[in-house]
């Protein structure tokens, strides 16, 4: 039987790919935590915030404002300690915004592997 891209033991749709972007996660509450991506793909990212998730008890992470890509809805789909798991918008402008964002970064990457890698928020 033939596995899909999201198997049982990658349940990831892309492959995602190591950036260090600072970013601010925000919360329902409107609180903003400053975090950066671990790795990032078109579809999603793994966080790490400057603070375990628990020191923000009552807030929900609903949003991603991350340096070069803007303001992006986002679905938490895992939390550990000062990581987090997160799921981009699926809609079609998020997509579209995600799609180019990873192709600038890939075409960075390529020019400059150093300033790709530590690009920090503006």
């Amino acid at each position: 039987m033939k596995q899909s891209a999201a198997s049982s033991t990658n349940k990831r749709l892309q492959e995602r790919q190591a950036f260090q972007i600072s970013g601010l996660a925000i919360c329902d509450t409107g609180l903003r935590i400053p975090c950066k991506t671990i790795d990032i793909s078109t579809v999603g990212a793994r966080l790490r915030l400057v603070q375990p998730i628990r020191d923000y008890p009552g807030h929900t992470i609903e949003q991603l404002d991350l340096a070069g890509a803007g303001l992006l809805f986002v679905n938490v789909r895992w939390i550990q300690e000062r990581e987090v798991g997160i799921r981009f918008d699926q809609s079609a402008q998020t997509r579209e915004i995600m799609t180019a964002y990873m192709e600038e970064l890939q075409a960075q990457s390529a020019a400059s592997p150093r300033r790709a890698a530590n690009r920090r928020a503006g």
